[in-house]
């Protein structure tokens, strides 16, 4: 098992099982639960298999944390259960064709634990570490400053938590919970009396995923300066939209966004690169 440190991966634990079973069961399980990492199940594993090993009745004689258990079948195998009591839940999502678990969901007393395959949410970015980005803003006075790419990581967030607060609901088929992939840089400015660059800061220069191409306002970044590679203007719509009440006009077209506000005649534009 090799963990992502934001530049690379390195090794963190070796020989261990991502995956155990026989003809009967489709995973392994004993009194000290289950496999730490159980990331394969076999392809020859049907909904039956999965029905048989766990069920209303083994819940109680392996005296699990949940009281009822539920399955559905399409293109995967999902299976909930959940504690009618406690409120602890768990959710697995299983790929049929390929046994690949695609996404496990548990919240107990110990708190949230999430994995999915990366493919599920995260994207990819034109930039590697060392790559360096130049611009200029005028927040409070003109700035000129110079972005240099340090790596990525991921970042598990709640967001019907982070909505709640500011009255809104989360867009219409989006999941409540979500990984983003994060890049951060080093920050310089450039100071034209000496003509160097001084050291600002580090900090996240973009986080998106394939719901969100720039961060939801509930994250409180700066201005977009880079999207996931092939971000198009209609994938933008879930964030720009939430500024309609200030917005009469939006309009989404090739590399370019526009938002107008036809009584005080004053717009906001975004130009992008769509590759």
């Amino acid at each position: 098992l090799h963990v992502w440190n934001g530049t690379d991966y390195e090794i963190d634990i070796n020989d261990i099982p991502i995956g155990s079973a026989n003809n009967f069961y489709p995973q392994y399980f004993d009194e000290m639960g289950l496999s730490m990492f159980n990331f394969l199940y076999p392809t020859s594993a049907t909904m039956e298999d999965f029905e048989f090993m766990w069920n209303n009745d083994t819940l109680r004689i392996w005296d699990a944390p949940f009281d009822e258990i539920y399955y559905y079948e399409n293109g995967d195998f999902k299976s909930v259960a959940k504690n009618a009591t406690s409120g602890e839940f768990y959710e697995s999502i299983v790929d049929k064709s390929t046994g690949i678990v695609q996404s496990v969901f548990m919240n107990q007393g110990s708190g949230i634990l999430f994995y999915e395959i990366k493919s599920q949410t995260l994207v990819d970015w034109s930039v590697n570490p060392g790559d360096v980005l130049y611009y200029k803003n005028n927040e409070e006075e003109f700035r000129e400053m110079k972005a240099t790419i340090l790596g990525t990581y991921s970042y598990y967030a709640n967001m019907s938590e982070l909505f709640a607060p500011i009255g809104l609901s989360l867009p219409s088929g989006q999941p409540e919970h979500q990984f983003f992939s994060c890049v951060y840089a080093s920050f310089d400015e450039w100071d034209s009396n000496i003509d160097t660059w001084i050291y600002d800061e580090t900090k996240i220069l973009a986080i998106a995923n394939i719901y969100w191409p720039i961060s939801p306002l509930q994250f409180e970044y700066g201005p977009p300066l880079l999207m996931p590679q092939g971000t198009t203007s209609p994938e933008l719509s879930d964030l720009f939209d939430v500024y309609s009440s200030v917005f009469d006009v939006i309009t989404y077209s090739p590399g370019h966004v526009l938002l107008r506000n036809s009584t005080l005649d004053r717009e906001l534009n975004l130009y992008f690169d769509e590759t």
